[in-house]
Protein backbone atom coordinates (compact mmCIF):
# COMPACT_ATOMS: atom_id res chain seq x y z
CA UNK A 1 0.00 0.00 0.00
CA UNK A 2 1.23 3.89 -0.37
CA UNK A 3 -0.10 6.68 1.58
CA UNK A 4 0.84 10.04 0.10
CA UNK A 5 0.52 13.61 2.48
CA UNK A 6 -2.34 16.08 1.51
CA UNK A 7 -0.27 19.21 0.13
CA UNK A 8 3.44 17.79 -0.65
CA UNK A 9 6.57 19.40 -1.37
CA UNK A 10 8.37 19.28 -4.67
CA UNK A 11 11.27 17.40 -4.88
CA UNK A 12 14.14 19.28 -6.75
CA UNK A 13 15.12 15.52 -8.57
CA UNK A 14 13.28 14.40 -11.47
CA UNK A 15 10.73 12.13 -11.12
CA UNK A 16 12.39 8.89 -13.17
CA UNK A 17 15.84 9.11 -10.55
CA UNK A 18 13.00 9.20 -7.66
CA UNK A 19 11.29 6.72 -9.23
CA UNK A 20 14.34 4.38 -9.89
CA UNK A 21 15.32 5.13 -5.95
CA UNK A 22 11.80 3.68 -4.92
CA UNK A 23 12.10 0.46 -7.11
CA UNK A 24 15.27 -0.15 -5.68
CA UNK A 25 14.04 -0.28 -2.24
CA UNK A 26 10.36 -1.77 -3.54
CA UNK A 27 12.67 -4.98 -4.62
CA UNK A 28 14.99 -5.32 -1.45
CA UNK A 29 12.01 -5.37 0.79
CA UNK A 30 10.02 -8.06 -1.65
CA UNK A 31 13.24 -10.19 -1.45
CA UNK A 32 13.14 -9.66 2.82
CA UNK A 33 9.75 -11.27 2.73
CA UNK A 34 9.97 -14.16 0.80
CA UNK A 35 6.94 -16.02 2.54
CA UNK A 36 5.10 -12.53 1.80
CA UNK A 37 4.19 -9.64 3.76
CA UNK A 38 3.33 -5.78 3.67
CA UNK A 39 4.88 -3.59 1.58
CA UNK A 40 4.20 0.33 2.78
CA UNK A 41 4.95 3.33 0.61
CA UNK A 42 4.66 6.57 2.34
CA UNK A 43 5.52 10.27 1.61
CA UNK A 44 5.50 13.61 3.60
CA UNK A 45 6.52 16.46 3.73
CA UNK A 46 9.40 17.01 6.85
CA UNK A 47 11.41 19.63 8.12
CA UNK A 48 15.28 18.73 9.93
CA UNK A 49 16.56 20.78 11.79
CA UNK A 50 19.84 22.12 12.84
CA UNK A 51 20.90 20.29 15.55
CA UNK A 52 19.86 16.88 12.88
CA UNK A 53 21.65 18.41 10.43
CA UNK A 54 24.74 19.39 11.53
CA UNK A 55 25.06 15.51 13.27
CA UNK A 56 24.31 14.25 9.50
CA UNK A 57 26.43 16.80 7.90
CA UNK A 58 23.25 18.53 6.09
CA UNK A 59 21.42 21.27 5.34
CA UNK A 60 19.27 22.34 7.87
CA UNK A 61 15.54 23.13 5.74
CA UNK A 62 12.79 21.60 4.15
CA UNK A 63 12.90 18.22 2.76
CA UNK A 64 10.38 15.50 1.02
CA UNK A 65 10.27 12.58 3.23
CA UNK A 66 9.70 9.16 1.41
CA UNK A 67 9.73 5.74 3.68
CA UNK A 68 9.95 2.36 2.54
CA UNK A 69 8.46 -0.45 5.02
CA UNK A 70 8.58 -4.39 5.25
CA UNK A 71 7.20 -6.83 7.29
CA UNK A 72 10.24 -9.15 6.46
CA UNK A 73 13.06 -10.68 8.78
CA UNK A 74 14.82 -7.38 9.60
CA UNK A 75 18.55 -6.43 9.90
CA UNK A 76 21.00 -7.13 12.81
CA UNK A 77 22.92 -3.95 13.62
CA UNK A 78 25.95 -5.24 11.74
CA UNK A 79 24.29 -5.29 8.29
CA UNK A 80 22.06 -2.72 8.31
CA UNK A 81 25.49 -0.60 8.57
CA UNK A 82 26.90 -2.23 6.09
CA UNK A 83 23.62 -2.15 3.91
CA UNK A 84 24.90 0.76 1.95
CA UNK A 85 28.19 -0.73 0.95
CA UNK A 86 29.18 -1.53 -3.00
CA UNK A 87 28.55 -5.13 -3.60
CA UNK A 88 27.87 -6.00 0.15
CA UNK A 89 24.93 -8.52 -0.18
CA UNK A 90 23.39 -11.31 2.57
CA UNK A 91 21.62 -12.99 -0.64
CA UNK A 92 22.73 -15.94 -1.85
CA UNK A 93 24.85 -16.64 -4.86
CA UNK A 94 23.83 -14.95 -8.13
CA UNK A 95 20.57 -13.81 -6.52
CA UNK A 96 21.75 -10.38 -5.72
CA UNK A 97 24.61 -7.60 -7.22
CA UNK A 98 24.86 -5.88 -3.51
CA UNK A 99 24.61 -3.24 -5.68
CA UNK A 100 20.78 -2.01 -5.10
CA UNK A 101 21.45 0.06 -2.33
CA UNK A 102 24.32 1.62 -2.78
CA UNK A 103 23.11 3.13 -6.01
CA UNK A 104 20.13 4.62 -3.92
CA UNK A 105 22.59 6.46 -0.92
CA UNK A 106 25.14 7.69 -4.35
CA UNK A 107 22.04 9.30 -5.42
CA UNK A 108 20.51 10.28 -2.50
CA UNK A 109 24.17 12.23 -1.72
CA UNK A 110 24.39 13.77 -5.14
CA UNK A 111 21.07 15.07 -4.40
CA UNK A 112 21.96 16.50 -1.60
CA UNK A 113 19.55 14.48 0.93
CA UNK A 114 19.89 11.94 3.38
CA UNK A 115 18.73 8.05 3.49
CA UNK A 116 18.55 6.45 7.46
CA UNK A 117 18.04 2.53 7.87
CA UNK A 118 15.73 1.30 11.30
CA UNK A 119 15.22 -2.16 11.40
CA UNK A 120 14.45 -4.60 13.84
CA UNK A 121 14.74 -8.53 13.81
CA UNK A 122 12.04 -10.55 13.31
CA UNK A 123 9.85 -7.30 12.69
CA UNK A 124 11.02 -5.28 9.36
CA UNK A 125 13.01 -2.70 8.06
CA UNK A 126 12.37 0.84 7.33
CA UNK A 127 14.42 3.00 5.06
CA UNK A 128 13.67 6.71 4.81
CA UNK A 129 15.16 8.78 2.08
CA UNK A 130 14.90 12.86 2.67
CA UNK A 131 14.81 14.90 -1.08
CA UNK A 132 15.52 18.17 -0.68
CA UNK A 133 12.18 20.70 -1.38
CA UNK A 134 12.39 22.10 -4.75
CA UNK A 135 11.44 25.49 -3.79
CA UNK A 136 10.01 28.61 -6.53
CA UNK A 137 12.50 30.61 -7.98
CA UNK A 138 13.14 33.87 -5.88
CA UNK A 139 11.32 32.07 -3.05
CA UNK A 140 13.17 31.42 0.49
CA UNK A 141 12.16 28.76 3.30
CA UNK A 142 9.50 30.34 5.92
CA UNK A 143 11.77 30.54 8.69
CA UNK A 144 9.98 30.79 12.56
CA UNK A 145 11.61 32.89 14.80
CA UNK A 146 11.11 31.75 18.33
CA UNK A 147 9.90 34.25 20.75
CA UNK A 148 12.34 33.71 23.64
CA UNK A 149 9.87 34.86 26.65
CA UNK A 150 7.21 32.27 24.80
CA UNK A 151 9.64 30.44 25.27
CA UNK A 152 11.03 30.96 28.77
CA UNK A 153 7.57 30.73 29.63
CA UNK A 154 7.00 26.98 27.66
CA UNK A 155 9.80 25.41 29.94
CA UNK A 156 8.41 26.54 32.92
CA UNK A 157 5.18 25.27 32.01
CA UNK A 158 7.14 21.68 31.22
CA UNK A 159 8.74 21.51 34.43
CA UNK A 160 5.40 20.73 35.88
CA UNK A 161 5.18 17.41 34.04
CA UNK A 162 7.23 14.54 34.93
CA UNK A 163 8.00 12.09 31.39
CA UNK A 164 8.81 8.93 32.09
CA UNK A 165 11.25 7.69 28.78
CA UNK A 166 11.84 3.79 27.72
CA UNK A 167 14.04 3.12 25.38
CA UNK A 168 16.14 -0.12 25.17
CA UNK A 169 18.84 1.74 22.99
CA UNK A 170 21.35 3.70 25.56
CA UNK A 171 22.22 6.18 22.87
CA UNK A 172 18.65 7.02 21.46
CA UNK A 173 17.72 7.26 25.16
CA UNK A 174 20.37 9.87 26.28
CA UNK A 175 19.22 11.53 23.52
CA UNK A 176 15.61 11.75 23.84
CA UNK A 177 16.43 12.51 27.36
CA UNK A 178 18.27 15.32 26.55
CA UNK A 179 15.39 16.96 23.85
CA UNK A 180 12.69 16.27 26.94
CA UNK A 181 14.83 18.80 29.75
CA UNK A 182 16.09 20.75 26.76
CA UNK A 183 12.21 21.13 26.96
CA UNK A 184 12.07 21.78 30.24
CA UNK A 185 10.17 18.23 31.57
CA UNK A 186 11.71 16.44 34.25
CA UNK A 187 12.64 13.35 33.12
CA UNK A 188 12.92 9.54 33.99
CA UNK A 189 14.12 7.18 32.33
CA UNK A 190 14.28 3.51 31.95
CA UNK A 191 15.71 1.11 29.43
CA UNK A 192 12.89 -1.50 29.39
CA UNK A 193 9.40 -2.42 30.20
CA UNK A 194 10.01 -4.26 33.83
CA UNK A 195 12.26 -0.83 34.93
CA UNK A 196 9.70 1.14 33.37
CA UNK A 197 7.45 0.01 36.02
CA UNK A 198 9.21 -0.02 38.75
CA UNK A 199 10.37 3.71 38.24
CA UNK A 200 6.28 4.28 37.40
CA UNK A 201 5.65 3.36 41.06
CA UNK A 202 8.32 5.34 42.42
CA UNK A 203 7.53 8.17 41.05
CA UNK A 204 3.65 8.81 41.57
CA UNK A 205 4.21 12.61 40.07
CA UNK A 206 4.75 11.05 36.43
CA UNK A 207 2.16 12.34 33.81
CA UNK A 208 3.25 10.81 30.65
CA UNK A 209 4.79 7.35 29.97
CA UNK A 210 7.19 7.71 26.05
CA UNK A 211 7.97 4.45 25.09
CA UNK A 212 9.31 2.69 21.86
CA UNK A 213 7.11 0.26 20.86
CA UNK A 214 9.53 -2.62 19.78
CA UNK A 215 11.58 -3.48 22.86
CA UNK A 216 13.36 -7.07 23.89
CA UNK A 217 10.68 -9.01 26.04
CA UNK A 218 7.69 -7.00 26.83
CA UNK A 219 6.86 -4.74 24.03
CA UNK A 220 6.08 -0.51 24.48
CA UNK A 221 2.13 -1.42 23.45
CA UNK A 222 2.30 -3.89 26.34
CA UNK A 223 3.92 -2.01 28.52
CA UNK A 224 1.37 0.68 27.67
CA UNK A 225 -1.98 -1.47 28.38
CA UNK A 226 -0.35 -2.26 31.65
CA UNK A 227 0.61 1.65 32.67
CA UNK A 228 -3.03 1.97 32.43
CA UNK A 229 -4.39 -0.59 34.82
CA UNK A 230 -1.88 1.08 37.28
CA UNK A 231 -2.35 4.41 36.30
CA UNK A 232 -5.64 5.11 34.16
CA UNK A 233 -5.27 8.96 34.11
CA UNK A 234 -1.95 8.64 32.34
CA UNK A 235 -0.88 10.04 29.32
CA UNK A 236 0.96 7.61 26.86
CA UNK A 237 3.10 8.53 23.76
CA UNK A 238 4.41 5.60 21.34
CA UNK A 239 7.48 5.91 19.01
CA UNK A 240 9.30 3.84 16.85
CA UNK A 241 12.09 4.02 13.75
CA UNK A 242 9.21 2.68 11.47
CA UNK A 243 6.58 4.91 9.53
CA UNK A 244 3.11 5.57 11.64
CA UNK A 245 1.04 3.85 8.37
CA UNK A 246 3.50 0.99 8.22
CA UNK A 247 3.07 0.51 12.19
CA UNK A 248 -0.48 0.70 11.69
CA UNK A 249 -1.29 -1.97 9.56
CA UNK A 250 1.15 -4.19 10.32
CA UNK A 251 -1.13 -4.52 13.39
CA UNK A 252 1.47 -2.96 15.82
CA UNK A 253 0.18 0.26 16.61
CA UNK A 254 -3.94 0.75 16.61
CA UNK A 255 -4.51 4.01 14.62
CA UNK A 256 -6.23 6.08 18.06
CA UNK A 257 -3.08 6.00 19.83
CA UNK A 258 -0.65 8.79 19.97
CA UNK A 259 2.19 8.28 17.40
CA UNK A 260 5.86 10.12 17.05
CA UNK A 261 8.10 8.67 14.20
CA UNK A 262 11.59 8.55 14.83
CA UNK A 263 13.92 10.74 14.41
CA UNK A 264 12.08 13.67 15.35
CA UNK A 265 13.29 17.38 15.63
CA UNK A 266 13.40 19.36 18.80
CA UNK A 267 10.39 21.09 17.35
CA UNK A 268 8.47 18.20 16.52
CA UNK A 269 8.71 16.69 20.15
CA UNK A 270 7.62 19.93 21.38
CA UNK A 271 4.64 20.19 19.36
CA UNK A 272 3.50 16.29 19.91
CA UNK A 273 4.13 16.41 23.75
CA UNK A 274 2.12 19.29 24.48
CA UNK A 275 -0.22 18.07 22.33
CA UNK A 276 -0.68 14.76 23.92
CA UNK A 277 -0.33 16.39 27.76
CA UNK A 278 -2.21 19.72 27.33
CA UNK A 279 -5.40 18.50 24.38
CA UNK A 280 -5.53 15.12 26.13
CA UNK A 281 -6.13 17.05 29.11
CA UNK A 282 -8.85 19.29 28.14
CA UNK A 283 -11.20 16.21 26.61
Amino acid sequence: MSRKSVHSYTPTQTPGSSKNAILNLCINAKDAKPDGGKLTIETANSHLDEAYSLQHDLLKGQYILIAVTDTGSGMTEEVANKAFDPFFTTKDVGKGTGLGLSQVYGFIKQSGGHIKIYSELGHGTTIKMYLPRLLETGAKPKIIVANETSSRELRTSNSLHTILVVKDDVRVNEMTVALLRELGYTVVHADGASSALKKLDAHPDIAMLFTDIVMPGIGGLHLGVETLRLRPDIKILYTSGFARDATVHSGKLDSGLNFIAKPFTLAQISTKMTEVLVESAAT
